[in-house]
């Protein structure tokens, strides 16, 4: 259980990094990155803050909406990749 959690949270790593890399080259984004990245630019804090309270709302809404419980995990995942 340990070694699988070391390495789904070392793919998390990779995977923000290679976010950060194309955010930082001017290359394009991905959607969600996009979204966190005009918000940084328009209103301040990092797009990584701006990736969670985006995601988290999208997350919220969702769960309003369909009236179900709010899935941790989904929540967990996103807080960690983007504090990488």
């Amino acid at each position: 259980m340990k070694r699988r959690l070391t390495i789904y949270i070392t793919g998390l790593a990779i995977t923000a990094l290679g976010i950060a890399l194309i955010v930082r080259s001017i290359v394009g984004a991905g959607p969600w990155d996009s979204v966190a990245v005009g918000l940084k630019l328009h209103f301040g804090l990092t797009i990584g803050m701006w990736s969670i309270i985006s995601q988290v709302f999208l997350i919220l809404f969702t769960a309003v909406i369909e009236k179900a419980r709010i899935r941790i995990e989904s929540v967990l995942v996103i807080v960690v990749r983007s504090c990488f």
